[in-house]
């Protein structure tokens, strides 16, 4: 597809020349990975097999739901549609999204039971004071160090220590860059919690967090298909294992999912 720049310039200078018409959507969407394994392995910097759980392995804050969801209400999905793609694309808020027609269902009916402050839906609207909500009723705040960084909650291996998020990002993706340059400050800033980031290609990705299950957030995308089948295909637990690449390689993991993506 064109980018809004030449759609608006080839309309401008070839009025009457060029017909400009569109040819449907691009079956694609964005995705902001988080790993939900209770561990994982190193991440470039940190110690081979020299972490804290079993078989010198790391903690996962994905594997927090509270942390899960906070980071859900910081992406703000009008920024993301109107000024990094330039308002071509559409706004998810499921894996299933509008150009499906009716397997698309409008979760923005649905209550959010993890949003503590407000009436909020299952849509994750953009709103740093929920995140900060979301995480302080999880128990993940600042200790008794008042360091201002935001850490593991208590009863946690990790309780007392910093969180300390290992963030990979496309470089070769100019738009899932952007992404990564949006949200990462807000979590160091907005939010209080330590990130270190990895930039790198396609290939550096793929070998580092979704062949080897190491780091804890990525930015990423699928291209799909014109039926929704993703839910299965991309999510079911059946399609994550380890050693090697899988398609669930966030090991996403939840029997009610299984039953109704199958």
């Amino acid at each position: 597809p064109l980018t809004r720049y030449y759609k608006d310039k080839i309309e401008a200078e070839y009025s009457g020349v060029i017909q400009m018409d569109t040819y449907g959507g691009e079956y694609g969407m964005f995705v902001l990975n988080m790993r939900n394994n209770y561990t994982r392995g190193a991440s470039p910097g940190e110690t081979p097999g020299g972490g804290p759980a079993p078989g010198g392995q790391y903690y996962c804050p994905g594997y927090l739901s509270g942390y899960r969801h906070a980071i859900a209400h910081i992406v703000d999905r009008d920024y993301i549609v109107d000024v990094i793609v330039g308002g071509l694309g559409e706004k998810l808020y499921t894996h299933i999204g509008p150009i499906y027609g009716g397997f698309n269902l409008d979760v923005g009916t649905i209550p959010d039971p993890d949003d503590p402050i407000s009436t909020g839906t299952l849509r994750h609207e953009f709103s740093i004071a929920k995140a900060n909500a979301i995480l302080d009723a999880a128990g993940i705040v600042d200790g008794p160090d008042a360091d201002d960084w935001r850490e593991w909650p208590s009863g946690h291996p990790y309780a007392g220590q910093n969180l300390n998020v290992q963030f990979f990002y496309r470089t070769d993706h100019a738009l899932r860059t952007k992404v990564w340059e949006f949200l990462e400050p807000i979590m160091k800033n907005n939010l209080k919690i330590q990130v270190t980031s990895f930039g790198g290609t396609s290939a550096y990705c793929n070998l580092w967090y979704m062949t080897d299950k190491k780091g804890d957030m990525l930015t990423a995308g699928w291209s799909l298909g014109s039926d929704p089948d993703q839910e299965y295909g991309l999510y079911h637990s059946e399609m994550y294992w380890h050693p090697g690449w899988c398609p669930n390689y966030n090991n996403v993991n939840d029997a009610e999912f299984d039953q109704w993506s199958f």
